[in-house]
């Protein structure tokens, strides 16, 4: 809006200044001053639009007015124009140079003016006057990029725009595709203020900066299709650039933990992949089958697009030259020779600038006779003789046309050849067409095409993940229902079969998994019916064992008590008291025994309470509190109560068999120290280690001493460690030890903290 609005194009402004003391001491104006009839100012004129307003000032219709010092000439439009440019300056018309000055009576248009005095040796010998009208931005020329001043911007901000001015609420000239109305009535705005209007196509910005002016600026409105395939292209980028984040952080990690080598790089790869869900495995195959499929497609399409692209260049570029060959083949080339006359060069101009293209014209011997960028060859940025490749097939191979690719520094462009012929077919001229503009259009078509390429395959690339995501959870959703139901499986247990409708490959695991708990469920029962039958034998030779040790005294003892009533023996009455008194001792043995057995068969009976576990050590250990020969020592660490979930009796009667354990194994001559220690942990668990000073445990007994068969005793059960075990694993704990022959033992209890368990 404000380079619509500007009053002054800086750019030209910028030439204004640079080429104004070149013309008014230019040669061809001052020897046409001083020798009128040998020279044609329509000629020199033309040589002036090519030299000086070429390039970014072909945006301006040049015309050019000769006159002598006195300010006259024989041209009556001339001293019109002369007359009305001098009153423009009278009025009041700006001054943006040394000699050039702006009209400023249209909005919407930069037309300039400039009065010349021609000097030659410093002496005034005229007056140029030159006129300065701006074209539309549709019809601007393009000019070789190689002859743009760095300094100056020759970018088109309104390709993609309309735009319009109304003066006085009248539309004075309008561009681009939108169509404005007659009036500004649809345009309502305040003086300096901008104004949007949005409708269903277009945005349209108001502005007003005067009573009598308006400026309209109009873009096409993005449809959603553009905004979300923009939308999925930054989606893209983010995607791709966490992907390069992600690698760098697990590299940069593998260099920090691993000493860095191949093999330890192909172990932590080879983890790392064993860690991938298989749902994840299939999104990732799904994507990148298509997206490689994509990629390939869209790199061929790209490469034979483009192609295509300059093939439609070089067809178009061989037509045009062959038109134009044929046109100035009829127009000027009949006689048979090529003049550089000011006719034939007028010819030329017309043809160029109607035809809106470059011409380069040859003699028979590749010679330059005329040109519309006198300047490339000027400056000797190329030669001005033709291009030998060219010379070769057009004069030696005789071919009537050709083209090929040239280039001027980094500058690349197309041109066409074309050999010129009289009416007797004799070759008189080459002619060449070089289309310095025709690369940035390629460039320009391969980029939009590349554009809509990445955000097509962004917004593909983002659908296939989601459709990818879906694919693979239902693929995967008859695995996790499998996975499901075996961490449900449990031995001894009826366990559910699955049902699944259709006969696939799931469909076959699936009848595999529910012919698998069955099997299981027979094989569980036998094994159950086997353990059970093992433990009864079991139980049955431990019982048996343990009954024989009493019954052989007793029988004893009343074999003798029989012969000694036989035999009328006369100490009889003291035998059968001392032998009553043994048959008790042993009554009450096999009674104790039958309890044991008894006390072991009931632990699955429990009752799970609160238990405070400090309270209940404190309890165990206090019948030996008076006993000279032990000392027990209880550490606490931290509260001074530990609430876990369990049986009291059990674990009264478990830490009453450890400490009886310990003082059993005191060492003859030393003091029996037991220490007992406390301590909740972090974690949710209360530690109790018991250690004890005693004998230790045999080496080759270790690993049988929670076994309820096994004991060290003549008179044990074998019972009670098995019954500790079993007591603290109810309470969800676990219990190990640690021994050392003659130095003692020491066992490790974890058992969880109620607030851990809950």
């Amino acid at each position: 809006m404000q380079k619509l609005e500007s009053a002054d194009d800086p750019n030209a402004v910028l030439l204004f200044l640079d080429i104004e003391k070149q013309i008014s001491q230019d040669s061809d104006l001052i020897n046409y001053i001083e020798y009128p009839e040998s020279f044609d100012l329509q000629l020199i004129n033309e040589n002036f639009r090519k030299s000086y307003f070429g390039g970014y000032l072909s945006r301006y219709d040049f015309s050019g007015y000769l006159f002598d010092e006195l300010g006259n000439s024989k041209d009556s439009l001339a001293m019109e124009k002369l007359d009305y440019f001098r009153n423009k300056v009278i009025e009041g018309s700006r001054k943006v140079s040394g000699n050039f000055y702006r009209l400023n009576d249209r909005i919407g248009y930069l037309n300039y003016f400039a009065l010349l005095p021609i000097t030659n040796e410093e002496q005034n010998v005229g007056l140029y006057l030159i006129e300065l009208n701006n074209k539309t931005i549709g019809r601007h020329s393009t000019f070789p990029e190689i002859l743009v001043d760095g300094n100056i911007d020759v970018s088109d901000d309104f390709r993609s725009y309309s735009y319009a001015f109304y003066k006085d609420g009248k539309l004075q000239n309008q561009n681009g595709q939108f169509l404005y109305p007659q009036t500004d009535e649809h345009f309502p705005i305040e003086i300096k203020e901008y104004g949007k209007i949005k409708e269903e196509n277009y945005t349209h910005l108001i502005y007003k900066p005067d009573k009598n002016d308006t400026i309209i600026l109009s873009s096409k409105n993005q449809n959603w299709w553009i905004q979300l395939a923009s939308l999925s292209f930054f989606f893209l980028v983010f995607l791709v650039f966490s992907i390069f984040a992600y690698a760098f952080q697990w590299l940069f990690q593998i260099l920090r933990d691993y000493d860095f080598n191949l093999r330890n790089l192909r172990w932590t790869i080879m983890i790392s992949q064993n860690r991938i869900l298989y749902s994840t495995r299939i999104q990732a195959f799904v994507v990148s089958a298509v997206v490689f499929t994509l990629v390939i497609a869209g790199i061929i399409t790209y490469f034979n697009l483009s192609i295509q692209y300059r093939k439609q260049q070089e067809e178009a570029a061989i037509s045009q030259v062959i038109q134009l060959a044929s046109a100035l083949e009829t127009r000027m080339f009949k006689k048979g020779y090529v003049n550089q006359s000011v006719l034939n060069e007028q010819e030329l101009n017309l043809v160029a600038e109607t035809n809106s293209s470059d011409l380069n014209l040859y003699g028979i011997h590749g010679e330059m006779i005329y040109s519309t960028q006198p300047k490339i060859y000027e400056l000797g940025l190329t030669s001005r003789y033709l291009n030998p490749k060219a010379w070769l097939y057009l004069d030696n191979y005789l071919k009537e046309n050709y083209f090929q690719r040239e280039k001027i520094g980094n500058l690349e462009y197309l041109v066409s050849y074309a050999a010129l012929k009289n009416d007797d077919k004799q070759t008189i001229a080459y002619l060449s067409l070089p289309f310095f503009s025709n690369q940035k259009e390629l460039d320009n078509q391969l980029a939009l095409l590349l554009t809509t390429l990445i955000n097509i395959y962004a917004f593909v690339i983002v659908a296939l993940g989601l459709f990818a995501a879906f694919v693979a959870n239902q693929i995967t959703a008859p695995l996790s229902l499998v996975q499901r139901s075996l961490a449900r499986t449990k031995i001894g247990r009826n366990n559910e079969p699955i049902f699944w409708k259709r006969n696939d490959e799931i469909g076959s695991l699936i009848r595999e998994y529910n012919n698998m708990i069955i099997a299981l469920d027979h094989s569980a029962n036998q094994i159950m019916r086997s353990e059970r039958e093992s433990a009864w034998r079991e139980m049955a030779k431990q019982v048996a064992h343990e009954i024989k040790n009493p019954l052989t005294p007793l029988r004893l003892g009343v074999q003798l008590l029989n012969r000694a009533w036989r035999e009328k023996d006369p100490d009889f009455d003291q035998k059968f008291e001392r032998f009553s008194i043994s048959f008790i001792e042993q009554i009450e043995s096999l009674n104790h025994i039958a309890s044991e057995f008894s006390n072991f068969a009931k632990m699955p009976d429990t009752i799970l309470t609160d238990v405070d576990i400090i309270e209940v050590i404190a309890q165990s250990v206090s019948i030996y509190t008076d006993n000279k020969d032990i000392r027990i020592n209880l550490e606490y660490e931290g509260p001074q109560q530990a609430i876990v979930h369990g049986d009291r009796d059990q674990l009264l009667r478990s830490f009453n068999n450890l400490v009886k354990n310990a003082v059993e194994a005191k060492v003859v001559g030393r003091t029996c120290t037991i220490t007992i220690r406390v301590k909740s942990l972090i974690s949710g668990f209360v530690s109790i280690d018991i250690e004890d000073n005693g004998r230790g445990i045999d080496q080759n007994v270790r690993d049988k001493i929670f076994q309820p068969n096994f004991t060290t005793k003549s008179s044990g059960t074998g019972l009670g460690l098995a019954f500790v075990k079993q007591a603290i694993e109810t309470s969800g704990g676990t219990i190990r030890y640690k021994t050392e022959t003659s130095v003692g033992t020491i066992f490790y209890i974890l058992i969880p903290l109620k607030t851990k368990r809950n």
